[in-house]
Order: structure tokens, then C-alpha cells, then sequence
């Protein structure tokens, strides 16, 4: 939608009506989207229609007049009076809100201003109303002449919910007696006595002599009290031997919750142990289900094994999972470590993965053959010796050192054999032989890239025309340059000395 930039004459600031509730719904929640509280909302079509019209809910709405003199509702606001002891009359700002496409107009001002010309209307003193801390509409408040009352006086908002007035409401309960009777037979020995009395007024306990209950009773409800029973006072007495005894339980539940606790944090099974089985004729420990342990010692070789059916799963909380080695001495060495990088090994003979099912193995390092699993297209090691290293038929090679240099080495000689080879390096590319002559061989000759090797200038300038070039190399470093050969040279021949001084190749900057 493309909404081009406009007078303020196209905003109409109205009462909303109960047909445009169905619109302020829909912002409603669009409003509670963008706060990131989209379960919020609990009011209906049907509350706001009941709502829009009362003089404790005012519900305004903004329209937008578009060219073919069609208006659409963009905001809203809801406003409501509120009463200030120092004031007077207020006027709270609950909501207000422009829809995104329709931003940057001029509507939230528009709308402000109005909210605040209603607030006068009224004779209100101030309006109130509540911000984000990370909404950026409070610098547009600010500019409009409000001020934070967290920042400037220290008030912070708080609010009681439904559940927090029922406990509250709970708390101040009244004691009822028996309902009250009406009858022409209250004043009789017969009538029952009917008492209301609140809790905060009460001072009587099981403990007290009947006469100073009847003494209150009197003063506070003006009521004849009958002769308490015997009955009474043995029921009293149950009623005391009763809560005793499920205080003493209560007690005891709470220490056993606290020892249970304690015995779960020292054995660390924080996360659920559903069962365990001991076998000690077969030194085997089994875990059933979902194990959280800090750590598995064996004095002995260890060997941790699945069920048939399910295979087993290590992991680690945020963290690594180490296999280490203790060695008599007391040191301890890392020979596994499997992480969110890859898994690395170091100093052990063999690791064989195999399949839970099958029992074929997909990973090993047992010589004289080392295969990649599966997936893996990476190897990352700082030293490799073996007699041979082959990738897969139509598969490229790639050997790199991003970090250091590359040596490959052999005590017998070194073979490269492939269908193409590439030898590349960022720097420098050296091949050295220490005792004996470096030979290139193929069948169907050695061809250099010349585009590669630059062409030097000669004393005369660089020569046009040329087809043929004389191949140098400055000695000792090595470096390759060209000399044109000119078609038609009468003087003297050239040489590889015949280059400028300025354009020396043998210099290395």
C-alpha cells in the first residue's frame, strides 16, 4: 500500500460506535502484538460493545478520509476519568494507537491533541498514562511536554490482578454463624443464635472462659448467649487434638521434602535417575531411562554399552563430553572430546564406531586403513603419517594448511598421482630438493603459464610486436620474468640484464 503524505484535514477524531468495535479489536491485539504480550487481551467484540457508551469506559476512534471520499478507521484510544487527591478530576490515557501503514502522517499527534482538547473539555487537571521502557514513541512524548514520573519523582506503577483481590478479599473475610432468622420465635429459648463477626475482631481463642465469650458477644452483637454444654467443650477439645496432629504431620512432610532434596543435590540426580540395577557378580551397573550424573569412574577398563533396542545416548549440558585416561602418577589426559566443534581424539591406538544394529563399522582408525564416515568432508589434524592418502573415485582431494605452512614428506620418496593437480599457495610456493635434481616429466610436454610471469621493461622501453620472450631468473631468489625479442633487432643481443633500473625484478619490495 502506498499512502502518500497529508493534511490533517483527512483525520476525523470521533466516539467510538458500537458497529466500529469490531476494527478496535482487531488493533487491540495488533497492539498487544507489537508490546510482545499477544496472549493479553481477554475482552470480546461483544465487552466492547457494551463498554464503548458507559461513562467509565470512552472509546475514541480515528478515521481517514481517503480520495474517493472513502474513510477507514487507522487508531484508536481508550481513556477513562481517574481522581487525583491533590487535583482533583484526571483523565487516564490507557491506550493509543496508529495502524503501521498509516504512520508517519501525523496521526499520533493528531490524535494526542484531540485526546488532550477532550481532557479540557472535561475539566480535567492532567492526563495520565503509562509507557515501554523500550517503545520509541517516548521521545515523541517528551516532545510533546510530558515527563517521566519514574525518572523526575520516583513512582513506580503496580497493580493488583484478579487472583491478587480474591486473596486479598479471602484475608478479610467475616466468621459467619448460622443464617439469621426472622421468625417471631428469635427471642425464644429455642431460636438459634446468629452472630457475624469479622476476623480482625475477634480476641476469643478455644483456650477462653465461657463467660468472657459471652461477655463479647454481648458488647459486640448485642445478643443473649445460651449456657454452653459440656458437649460443647469436649468438641472443643477434639477440634485441638485434631489440628495438633496435622500440624505434627505437617512437620514431618516438610522435613522429608528437605532430606529428599538434600540427597538429590549430593547425589546430583537433579534431572530424574527413573531406575538402576545393581549386578555385582557381573560388575555391571544398569540405568534405566534418563541418567543425570556429573561424572562415570572405573578403576578397570570400562565399557558402557546400550540396550538392543535402544541405542545409548551421551550428552552434555551445555558442555563437552570427555573419555580421560588417570594414570598412576595422578595425571589425567583427555584421549576424547566431542563438542559442538567436531569430535577430537589424540593418543589412542584405535576408535571403532560402529552400527548399533548391524555392527558394521563407520568409523576407524585401526591401521593400515582410515576411512571417513559417512557426511564427514573434513579432516583436521596437525599431523598425518601414513603410507597413502586417496579420495573416493570422482572425488577431488583438497590438502590445505589455512594456518600454517604445508609439509609433506617422505622417507622413501613422494607420489602424486591424479587425473589433474593443482598446486596452489597465497605466498610463496616452494619445492626443494636437498640432494638431488628436480625433474618434471610428461608424456605430452611442460607448459608454463606465461600471463603468470611478468614481462620487465628494457632500457629501450617495452617492445611492441614482439612473439617471442627470453625466460630469466634473478638469482638467488629465484623470481621469473620475461624479456620481449623484438622481430627486427639489429643491435646487440639481448640478454637478461637488458631491463631498466627503474623497473628492476630482482628487488623485492
Amino acid at each position: 500500500m502506498n499512502i502518500k503524505m497529508t493534511s490533517q484535514s483527512r483525520f476525523k477524531f470521533r466516539r467510538g460506535e458500537k458497529e466500529d468495535m469490531f476494527a478496535v479489536h482487531e488493533m487491540i491485539q495488533e497492539l498487544a502484538d507489537y508490546e510482545e504480550m499477544s496472549n493479553g487481551p481477554q475482552q470480546t467484540v461483544e465487552d466492547l460493545k457494551r463498554d464503548c457508551h458507559t461513562e467509565y469506559c470512552h472509546i475514541y476512534v480515528l478515521d481517514y478520509l481517503k480520495e474517493e471520499s472513502e474513510k477507514v478507521i487507522i487508531g484508536y484510544a481508550i481513556c477513562y476519568f481517574s481522581y487525583s487527591t491533590w487535583l482533583g478530576k484526571c483523565y487516564f490515557l490507557e491506550d493509543i494507537y496508529v495502524r503501521p501503514a498509516y504512520r508517519r502522517l501525523g496521526a499520533g499527534s493528531f490524535m494526542f491533541r484531540e485526546i488532550a482538547a477532550q481532557a479540557l473539555g472535561y475539566q480535567c487537571k492532567r492526563i495520565d498514562f503509562h509507557v515501554l521502557s523500550w517503545n520509541p514513541a517516548t521521545e515523541f512524548y517528551k516532545k510533546l511536554g510530558a515527563f517521566d514520573l519514574t525518572e523526575t519523582e520516583a513512582w513506580h506503577y503496580y497493580r493488583l490482578n484478579e487472583k491478587g483481590i480474591n486473596q486479598v478479599t479471602i484475608e478479610n473475610t467475616f466468621v459467619r454463624g448460622p443464617s439469621p432468622s426472622y421468625s417471631d420465635d428469635l427471642n425464644s429459648e429455642n431460636a438459634a443464635m446468629s452472630a457475624t463477626l469479622p476476623i480482625d475482631s475477634m480476641s476469643m481463642k478455644e483456650h477462653q472462659p465461657v463467660r468472657k465469650q459471652k461477655h463479647f458477644l454481648k458488647e459486640f452483637c448485642n445478643l443473649s448467649v445460651p449456657h454452653e454444654s459440656k458437649s460443647s467443650v469436649k468438641q472443643g477439645r477434639h477440634t485441638f487434638a485434631f489440628w495438633a496432629v496435622v500440624l505434627v504431620l505437617l512437620v514431618l512432610t516438610v522435613g522429608n521434602l528437605i532430606l529428599t532434596l538434600t540427597i538429590i543435590g549430593v547425589l546430583r540426580l537433579g534431572k530424574g535417575i527413573y531406575g538402576m540395577e545393581l549386578i555385582p557378580e557381573e560388575d555391571v551397573i544398569k540405568f534405566f531411562g534418563c541418567t543425570d550424573l556429573d561424572r562415570i569412574y572405573s578403576k578397570n577398563v570400562g565399557q558402557f554399552e546400550g540396550f538392543i533396542d535402544e541405542p545409548l545416548t551421551i550428552t552434555g549440558d551445555n558442555a563437552a563430553v570427555y573419555v580421560r585416561m588417570h594414570h598412576r602418577n595422578g595425571q589425567i589426559h583427555n584421549r576424547l572430546i566431542v563438542d559442538k566443534s567436531g569430535v577430537q581424539f589424540r593418543g589412542i591406538n584405535t576408535l571403532d564406531i560402529k552400527d548399533p544394529e548391524t555392527g558394521a563399522v563407520i568409523f576407524t582408525t585401526h591401521r593400515p586403513h582410515y576411512n571417513m564416515p559417512k557426511g564427514a568432508n573434513m579432516l583436521l589434524s596437525k599431523s598425518i603419517g601414513a603410507t597413502r592418502i586417496a579420495s573416493a573415485i570422482n572425488q577431488s582431494l583438497a590438502i590445505t594448511a589455512p594456518d600454517d605452512r604445508l609439509s609433506i614428506r617422505g622417507s622413501e620418496g613422494i607420489r602424486i598421482d591424479a587425473a589433474a593437480m593443482f598446486l596452489q599457495a597465497e605466498h610463496n610456493l616452494l619445492i626443494n630438493s636437498t640432494q638431488g635434481a628436480l625433474t618434471l616429466e610428461a608424456n605430452s610436454g611442460i607448459y608454463l603459464n606465461m600471463e603468470k610471469i611478468p614481462i620487465v621493461k628494457a632500457e629501450m622501453g617495452l617492445r611492441t610486436g614482439s612473439v617471442q620472450y627470453k625466460l630469466c631468473v634473478c638469482m638467488p631468489q629465484g623470481i621469473v620474468f620475461r624479456i620481449a625479442i623484438p622481430r627486427v633487432h639489429n643491435g646487440p643481443k639481448v640478454s637478461c640484464a637488458h631491463f631498466s633500473a627503474k623497473h628492476d625484478p630482482c628487488i623485492i619490495n
